[in-house]
């Protein structure tokens, strides 16, 4: 374990590499680093601390003591540090989220966007974090490194290694209200799996009060991730409202749209972008695969 070869008098860094950043644990504090990789937190604050040293004057001599040794990180959110005993985790770029959160559980902030592609596992490729907050709440400055979206879910949040993420619902709805807000270019690859995972009941919590437009999208999306049903579902509750037909991304000179009847959608989006998963390998000779040549 990290923390009992540290003990031993063996550097180490988090996960357990060797790391010229961490020293030896100080003198009297292994059993505070010891709590700090039970406790499972990978950021802690003053209050976890004190509970560890016994008082809070203690816990802050230790914050300075462990943050020259590299066992507490300091963070942009002020009372609370990264630990540096833990490995990497697929949410370990929202870590400023998950401290501001520690210490202001009610900031509106949530993993939004295609991160929500891959902190959930269906995009297998770094995306620029991004987090959503409403429209008209101030972002806290420690916040301010994230990309931004101001949308105000409301179907219930997921949750991924403790951190608040939009629902698959949440996600399509806002593919279909703002398309030009969102990266498609890899929509071949999570598309069924979104929509697969996207509950009829949660969409239509999170398209009330919206357009028609945005509604017949959002059927469009489903139906196009191979959910038929959901999305005859969504046609036939949609609101009145002005007809379409309905753009679905911006037109190009070079991309000409689709019209689909039933969804009174003009595609200009999945005509673009869609490759079935996997169509972009080449083989070992530089020529495209069966797979990328069908899609030629």
């Amino acid at each position: 374990m990290v923390v009992e070869a540290a003990v031993a008098g063996v550097p180490v860094g988090a996960g357990g590499r060797s790391d010229v950043g961490l020293r030896e644990v100080p003198v009297g504090l292994g059993s505070v680093v010891e709590a700090m990789a039970a406790s499972g937190l990978r950021v802690v604050t003053v209050g976890d601390l004190a509970v560890w040293c016994g008082g809070e004057v203690a816990a802050r001599r230790a914050v300075r003591v462990l943050r020259e040794g590299g066992w507490l990180v300091p963070m942009r959110a002020r009372g609370v540090w990264r630990c540096g005993v833990w490995e990497f985790h697929v949410t370990a770029a929202f870590d400023e989220l998950l401290g501001r959160l520690r210490t202001h559980p009610r900031t509106p902030a949530v993993v939004a966007g295609r991160s929500v592609l891959e902190v959930c596992g269906w995009l297998k490729r770094p995306t620029e974090p991004t987090i959503a907050m409403p429209a008209g709440v101030l972002v806290p400055r420690c916040l301010g490194g994230f990309n931004l979206l101001r949308w105000q879910a409301r179907a219930p949040l997921g949750s991924v290694e403790g951190l608040p993420v939009w629902s698959p619902a949440t996600l399509v709805a806002f593919m279909a209200a703002r398309p030009s807000r969102f990266g498609f270019e890899d929509v071949g690859e999570w598309l069924d799996a979104v929509c697969g995972a996207a509950a009829v009941e949660e969409l239509v919590c999170e398209l009330g009060g919206r357009t028609r437009s945005v509604w017949m999208k959002a059927a469009f999306i489903m139906w196009r991730g191979e959910q038929p049903e959901a999305a005859a579902e969504l046609s036939a509750l949609a609101p009145g409202g002005a007809r379409g037909p309905y753009k679905f991304g911006v037109p190009r000179r070079r991309w000409g749209g689709r019209t689909y009847g039933d969804f009174d959608v003009v595609d200009y989006i999945f005509e673009r972008y869609w490759e079935p998963p996997g169509s972009h390998f080449v083989c070992w000779d530089g020529e495209p695969s069966s797979a990328a040549s069908s899609s030629l």
